[in-house]
Formats: C-alpha cells, structure tokens, sequence
C-alpha cells in the first residue's frame, strides 16, 4: 500500500491519503480521498446522497448505416492496441458475464462505448451506449459518453459465460439395485474381497 500527503481543497488541511483504503485500519482518516480530507469529504458525501442518481446508460444496437464505420474504426483501435502492448504479456483484459455472445470486444470512440459480439449464429451486433433516464425510466435518445475515459480506445473484454438451464443435461439417478456394495467403489469392493480370502482379514 502507498500513503502520501496531500492538502484538502477546501480547508486546506493537511492529511495522510492511503492509495488503497482509508479508515484507522490503514493509519488515515476515515472518508478522507485524493482531493479532500475526511470530514470535508464526508460532508460533501452527505450532500450528494440526497440527490438521486438522475442518468445511466444502456446498450443498444446501433443503426445500421453506422455499421461500416464503427466496425472499421474497432479494426483500426485493434491495431492501435496491438502496437502498445507489443511484448508486454499482461494485456489488460475486462473479464465480463456474457451468454448472448461467443466473442465480444469493447471499444470507445469518441468517449461513446462500443461492443462488438458474435452471437451463436454468426451473426455480428455492434452496441453503443446510450443515455438512459432513471428518473422517468426510458432512453433519451442522445448516446452516452464516458469522459473520464479515453477519447479513443481498444477494450479487450474476455467472456465468463454462467451454464443456462440448456446447457446442463441432468442425468436421472439409478434406482437401488439390492446390491449390498450399492454406490460403493468397484476397487473398494475388489480389495476387501480379496482381504477375506488371504486370511488375513486385513
């Protein structure tokens, strides 16, 4: 972990920022972030928390005239990307949940979120984000930018896929037999067999 000072923009107390939490546990104040220090942080923190998160975002198919654009500019960050990570062997993949797709890749242009996913069929879908309203709960129609991220961006995204109900085949349980070693090892029974004929009983 990694402490370092800084200076709260708006009391402008200095204080002890730990890079990977804050609180007594870490030997900082609790609250306390890279810009102010705890009790101005936590102040602003109970401001916030009474005006409700106004905008989200979803994705969504783009049109399809967009399609040949977005898709050779994907190609072209792919090869952006490929050139910086040149003999680095720990390429930042995003490990996402995905049952819908085969093979997905993200990609920001212009701040806006792309994914491009081949579906089971063959099928390719370009997605962008778009700008979706929590309060009246439907998309605005105005996509959706991160400007906290790269203008322009390859994202490599590797797939954990759940099982759904058509993936696991459930094999019915056999019926009791009568057998005596029912459900006991085939070696177990081999090997205590021939215990009882040697004598030894062992």
């Amino acid at each position: 972990m990694q402490h370092i000072y800084r200076r709260c923009k708006h009391c402008n107390k200095e204080y002890l920022y730990c890079t990977h939490g804050n609180g007594a546990d870490w030997g900082t104040e609790e609250y306390c972030s890279m810009d102010y220090c705890g009790q101005c942080q936590k102040a602003i923190n109970d401001a916030l928390s009474k005006i409700p998160e106004k905008y989200s975002y979803k994705m969504e198919l783009i049109p399809k005239e967009d399609f040949d654009y977005i898709s050779k500019t994907i190609d072209t960050q792919y090869l952006e990307y490929k050139k910086e990570i040149s003999g680095n062997v720990f390429g930042l993949t995003q490990i996402v949940i995905e049952n819908e797709y085969d093979a997905v890749e993200g990609c920001y242009i212009d701040y806006i979120y792309y994914t491009r996913g081949i579906k089971k069929n063959g099928e390719i879908e370009i997605k962008q984000s778009m700008e979706y309203d929590l309060i009246d709960k439907k998309l605005t129609g105005k996509r959706y930018r991160f400007y906290d991220m790269p203008c322009n961006q390859y994202k490599p995204l590797s797939i954990m896929k759940f099982p759904t109900a058509e993936d696991i085949k459930v094999k019915p349980l056999e019926p009791p037999t009568g057998n005596p070693f029912f459900n006991i090892p085939e070696w177990e029974i081999i090997t205590n067999s021939e215990n009882e004929n040697d004598g030894t009983g062992k």
